[in-house]
This record gives structure tokens, C-alpha cells and sequence, in this order.
């Protein structure tokens, strides 16, 4: 299986250990695609994890293998939801969000403990 990270930049600036999110599969891509930019089809991957991209229907239907979409976010208006209920599981990360620096890092142990735990289940149920 591999997994694909479509703006890690938008999440890490070289503070994260990634070896936690490494281990869920064999093979991981992280890109750095710009806010507010869309993926381009097809994704190789059976797992995507998304910050700001945009996931759209197309990008969705196009991807043969897509098993899972993970929002590293608050919001879900950069996935199709719809298109991604008909294909493979959505899941949104975090069901709240601080800017306080001090919960930085707390904040970003949950959404790696959510995503994982996302990805081992959908990873388990081929």
C-alpha cells in the first residue's frame, strides 16, 4: 500500500517526527503543493492525507486504489465528500483547533494518532 501527502509543508516545518506515520505503510510520498492549489489525477495511493489541497471528484474517481482520504484539518471543503463516500472512507482528523503555540505540539500528537489509527484500519481491511 502507499500513502501520499499531498502538503506536508503546510503542516511540518521541520518539526515532526514522521517515523510513527512512516510505519503505518511500506511506501510514503510527501509532496509540497501549494495552498490552495487541487491534486492532479490519478494519485498513485491508497491512502492521501490532505491539509489545504483540494480533493476533487475527479481526482477522487480517477484514483483506482484510493482506500482512505484524511483531512489534517478542522474543515472538510477541500474534499468531496460525496464523491469520496461512493469510493473509499473520508475522515476528518480533528474536531477542534487551537492557534495557541503552547498546544502545538499536543495538537500535533492527536491529528498523528487519529491518522494512524485511520490508516491501520483502512490498511487491515483489504
Amino acid at each position: 500500500m502507499r500513502g501520499l501527502f499531498l502538503d506536508i509543508d503546510t503542516v511540518d516545518r521541520g518539526d515532526l517526527d514522521l517515523a510513527g506515520l512512516r510505519a503505518t505503510l511500506p511506501e510514503w510520498t510527501f509532496r509540497k503543493t501549494g495552498t490552495g492549489k487541487s491534486a492532479e489525477p490519478p494519485l498513485q495511493a491508497d491512502i492521501i492525507i490532505s491539509n489545504k489541497v483540494e480533493v476533487d471528484a475527479n481526482t477522487i474517481n480517477s484514483s483506482a486504489n484510493l482506500k482512505l482520504i484524511c483531512i489534517a484539518a478542522t474543515g472538510t471543503n477541500n474534499v468531496d465528500l460525496a464523491a469520496a463516500a461512493k469510493r473509499c472512507q473520508a475522515h476528518q482528523s480533528l474536531s477542534s483547533w487551537s492557534a495557541s503555540r503552547s498546544r502545538t505540539r499536543c495538537r500535533k500528537s492527536r491529528i498523528w494518532a487519529s491518522i494512524s489509527d485511520r490508516i491501520a484500519i483502512a490498511r487491515d481491511s483489504r
